[in-house]
């Protein structure tokens, strides 16, 4: 995948008001919606993802393993990206490595675990044997979808929590 230092063109005051004003918190809303009702593997697609995106707009990236900072951009073709990151914003600001650093062990993990559970559940198309819970044909067990539940509620709720606060007074 390759990444760009910068969007393609800044946004205008009306692009930033809107997506501060409607666009996130529509994402947040339908996030908790999904998470608050029966768990579904749809439901947990659309919270997953979701909070994805919103992590990446706050310029945090990860893997199972580590959290650092995702200051570049998304190349949508012929070096321009479309991508938004809260920085393109007025005084908005993406975390710092020192920030990320900083968080409480049990937010890193949750960040962690959330954006190795979208990759491998959710964004791209996996399987593993995993007897423990699977069915001898290899479907998930019933319990799994609630563990599944649990850890993007968790990823979920994290990343939202850092969007309040980093675009507090946006």
């Amino acid at each position: 995948m390759s990444k760009l230092q910068n969007r393609f063109h800044a946004l205008t005051v009306s692009e930033q008001r809107h997506l501060v004003d409607e666009a996130i918190p529509n994402r947040v809303s339908l996030i908790e919606q999904c998470v608050r009702e029966a768990p579904t593997f749809g439901r947990l697609t659309a919270a997953a993802i979701h909070a994805r995106a919103l992590a990446g707009f706050l310029g945090i990236g990860a893997d199972r393993t580590r959290l650092w900072v995702d200051s570049r951009y998304h190349d949508h073709g012929s070096g321009e990206s479309y991508e938004v990151k809260v920085s393109n914003i007025k005084n908005g600001a993406l975390f710092t490595q020192d920030e990320l650093d900083a968080l409480p062990a049990v937010d890193q993990d949750a960040i962690r675990v959330g954006f190795d559970t979208t990759n491998r559940e959710f964004a791209h198309l996996t399987f593993w044997s995993d007897p423990a819970n699977q069915q001898p044909h290899g479907a998930p067990s019933d319990n799994y979808i609630h563990d599944l539940a649990n850890r993007v509620s968790r990823f979920a709720q994290t990343v939202i929590r850092l969007l309040h606060q980093r675009t507090k007074g946006l």
